[in-house]
């Protein structure tokens, strides 16, 4: 029974290319930067998994996140599913855009990041408060 899953196992795990990217100086992308230009680093980084998947497999990922509750007495964690309409906006739209010197596709991709952040921040306070 092991061995057919240590195969299927060792077949995917030969099937991967990882590359490792390091960006320097004006191409790093920081909480500061972020934060500069009224974006949660939260949200970000879980807008990155989105698009990472969907070019590697042409499709949304089924992501989650927890979120603490501290707040309330034996609180533990609730679940924040950062997949959402906006995330999924920003990902076709950074898909089809096709002419990134262009302002229009810029001001169209950060005002969809705007809406990513920001509905990202509004399923954390949720989360947080217990709330649906």
């Amino acid at each position: 029974m092991l061995q057919p899953a240590r195969q299927c196992y060792l077949d995917r795990l030969h099937c991967l290319d990882l590359r490792l990217c390091q960006l320097t100086g004006s191409d790093v992308l920081n909480k500061q930067i972020c934060k500069m230009a009224g974006l949660s680093p939260d949200a970000m980084m879980q807008l990155s998994f989105q698009l990472a998947n969907d070019l590697v497999h042409s499709r949304p990922a089924a992501t989650y996140e927890s979120c603490s509750t501290a707040a309330f007495k034996h609180g533990r964690t609730e679940t924040i599913r950062s997949a959402s309409p906006n995330t999924r906006r920003f990902v076709e739209l950074f898909r089809t855009s096709t002419n990134w010197a262009e302002g229009k596709s810029n001001d169209e991709l950060f005002t969809a990041l705007e809406a990513v952040s920001k509905s990202h921040v509004t399923l954390i306070k949720e989360a947080a408060m217990g709330q649906d």
